[in-house]
């Protein structure tokens, strides 16, 4: 049985055309987008579901100044992606590359919200905490990509800061599946891991 807590929230990571469109700055280094977009119709259903039982649904995106001076140490990081990213001018923001994906275009009329970043992790100087304190909200429901990346970053982010994570294990994804169990295996010291199918039924049930 999954443990849900009272006053849980949706968190959407990192589903934008960059991260996941073949047309976006991944898909054009030649990066497996495939596995991204795949998870999309899982994560669809979750934010209906969420709607439904009036749960919040927060996303997160990364985005940069167009010079990147806000992106820190990540350059140095990945050396060999960094060189490629910048010539593509990636995810700078307010471009299409940091958009949501359409199949998930954020409905502010929902009250749905969105938070900029511009680390893996999305407590790192953002809103998110504030306002999970805004919606007295105490686990967040963890979808997006890349589980290895910026999902498991936000789930340990989220441990320290005493916010229970329940991580969607089809509703989250990463270059390859190896990766992405890996991922798994590890979080699971930081926060439960259930299916969406598991967690809908538990929401359903309350």
């Amino acid at each position: 049985m999954v443990y849900l807590r009272s006053r849980p929230t949706l968190l959407i990571v990192d589903m934008q055309n960059g991260f996941c469109h073949p047309s976006g700055t991944f898909g054009k280094m030649g990066l497996p987008v495939d596995r991204h977009m795949a998870i999309v119709p899982t994560i669809k259903n979750l934010r209906a579901i969420a709607h439904l039982h009036d749960i919040p649904v927060i996303y997160l995106r990364m985005g940069y100044k167009e010079d990147y001076s806000d992106s820190g140490i990540t350059t140095e990081a990945w050396p060999a992606g960094w060189p490629a990213l910048k010539e593509l001018k990636g995810f700078i923001q307010g471009t299409w590359d940091t958009d949501i994906v359409d199949e998930l275009k954020p409905d502010a009329s929902k009250g749905e919200i969105v938070i900029e970043k511009t680390r893996n992790t999305g407590f790192w100087n953002t809103e998110l905490q504030a306002k999970l304190t805004q919606l007295n909200s105490d686990q967040l429901i963890v979808t997006g990509v890349g589980t290895d990346v910026c999902v498991e970053s936000t789930v340990r982010d989220a441990f320290t800061n005493d916010i229970y994570a329940l991580v969607v294990s089809d509703g989250t994804g990463t270059f390859s599946e190896e990766e992405h169990q890996a991922s798994l295996k590890s979080m699971r010291y930081f926060g439960e891991i259930a299916t969406a199918d598991e967690i809908v039924t538990t929401i359903k049930s309350r």
